[in-house]
């Protein structure tokens, strides 16, 4: 009994045996013919510690960054713009700088419009395709500068209400401001911003002085029709925006554009509401028209529409570059050419006049604007605004636009001939405000034989690969 007894114990001592094996090889522990519990395949990371090898990526190996591998995706031309800025004393940034030094440039807006060809440059239409980069570019750049305008505008309005005294003396301040015959338009703005927004105020017995103006005015300027009253005429400012650099590579285009306390100036002078003609600082290393008669096809290349640009004097003349292909090299096609291309700078120069007019006359028309929250609306604007730059531009006789250079060359990419022309209008006459306040159908005239371009050095070999890179003629720090 005591063997059979002794025997059920050792087979039950077995099964459970058996158990606690089946457990521990659940458990991911199995055992090993009684041996000690074998330990669990190491973690990576431990593995690892004990080897002394760390294959972690630091260096981002996984990151193709050769030329090869981006290609043409990026725009290295926007770097270049970008560079240009930080190159310059103090740095310039997009949106609003502030040079108060003495001597300095005083406040204005920079942004970067940028915007590609989008065909080879072996095509046949490349010429035309990159005036078109950068009339896109230009666009780019206004609606940034619109953006930046508006954000600043709405910061500083709100920053007017409450009972701080230091509020209070920055609304008496813009107040003073916008009453000077001085005024900017950045003053008037945010003055007729103001003045609506008081308005909105009172409708709900707020006191603008009040403390809870603060927060109520904080929400109505982000409300749509506040918000789309100040993106108008923020975007209305923008329309003669100033050419500062142009950047071009691998067929992408970046625009550095501004806008300046001297730009303000100019636009009231084109628009006959100031006689103080604006200067700048005048040209050194000899004659304003040495220097346009020294530029190379190279320096030339890359530089589209219309720059401000002080002579040996300090006047402003208004410098407009421009190019149109040619379809041979006869007489007739290079005649054609140039008269297309003066045709351009041309209308550049009548549509930078005619822009800067029509900004100074919207900039009073803030209060009668009250139905900007309609989507519907502002598309109406919208085409308005450009037709009625269009039309006084296109009616714009300037008298004394001349041609100051003329050059040539033949794209071997393309096949294509390309003739260019600088043209040139100067503020330097008592009769420059009465000039642009005439508008008459016929077209400008006056130009002047250009003089003989310089001899070119031996052209290199054909780059066939697409890739090249080339800078614009750099405008004055207007």
């Amino acid at each position: 009994m005591v063997n059979k007894t002794h025997k059920h114990i050792i087979a039950l001592a077995g099964i459970f045996a058996a158990a606690l094996a089946l457990n521990a090889q659940d458990a991911g522990a199995p055992l090993d013919n009684g041996k000690a519990p074998a330990s669990a395949p190491a973690a990576p990371a431990q593995a690892a510690a004990t080897t002394g090898v760390d294959d972690t990526d630091t260096t981002l190996s996984f990151l193709d960054n050769s030329p090869e591998a981006v290609g043409n995706f990026g725009n290295a031309a926007e770097q270049s713009a970008q560079t240009y800025l930080a190159s310059k004393n103090p740095p310039w940034q997009q949106g609003l700088n502030k040079d108060n030094r003495p001597g300095g440039l005083g406040e204005r807006y920079i942004a970067i419009g940028i915007a590609g060809v989008g065909i080879p440059p072996t095509d046949e239409r490349y010429s035309t395709m990159r005036r078109n980069a950068f009339n896109q570019a230009m666009l780019d750049a206004k609606a940034k500068m619109a953006a930046f305008i508006a954000t600043d505008i709405s910061s500083d309005i709100t920053d007017q209400y409450g009972g701080d005294p230091e509020n209070k003396a920055k609304r008496d301040a813009l107040a003073a401001a916008a009453a000077s015959k001085d005024a900017g338009f950045l003053d008037k703005i945010k003055m007729r911003a103001t003045e609506e927004l008081d308005k909105a105020l009172q409708q709900e017995n707020i006191a603008p002085s009040s403390p809870a103006a603060v927060e109520r005015a904080g929400k109505l300027i982000h409300s749509n029709y506040f918000t789309n009253s100040i993106k108008r005429r923020a975007q209305e400012l923008v329309t003669g925006l100033i050419v500062n650099q142009i950047f071009e590579e691998n067929g992408k285009i970046a625009v550095v554009a501004l806008y300046s306390d001297s730009s303000i100036k100019l636009a009231a002078f084109l628009a006959g509401k100031s006689s103080i003609m604006p200067t700048g600082r005048p040209f050194t290393g000899g004659t304003l028209a040495a220097w346009i008669n020294s530029l190379t096809t190279n320096d030339l290349y890359s530089s589209f529409g219309v720059q401000p640009k002080a002579d040996e004097h300090g006047n402003i003349v208004l410098l407009a570059y421009a190019q149109s292909p040619a379809d041979s090299d006869s007489p007739l096609s290079y005649r054609a050419a140039k008269t297309t291309a003066e045709a351009i700078a041309d209308g550049d120069i009548r549509q930078f006049i005619g822009a800067n007019v029509v900004y100074d006359d919207n900039v009073d028309l803030f209060a009668a604007q009250h139905e900007m929250d309609n989507g519907v609306h502002d598309v109406a604007i919208d085409d308005y605004q450009s037709s009625k730059i269009r039309s006084y531009a296109d009616a714009l006789k300037i008298s004394g636009i001349y041609t100051a250079k003329t050059w040539t060359t033949k794209d071997k990419r393309s096949g294509k001939y390309i003739c260019g022309v600088i043209r040139a209008w100067s503020l330097d006459s008592q009769q420059a405000a009465q000039n642009v306040k005439r508008a008459m159908n016929s077209p400008a005239t006056g130009a002047a034989k250009p003089a003989p371009a310089p001899a070119q050095a031996p052209a290199p070999e054909t780059n066939t690969s697409g890739k090249y890179r080339s800078e614009g003629i750099r405008g004055d720090d207007f």
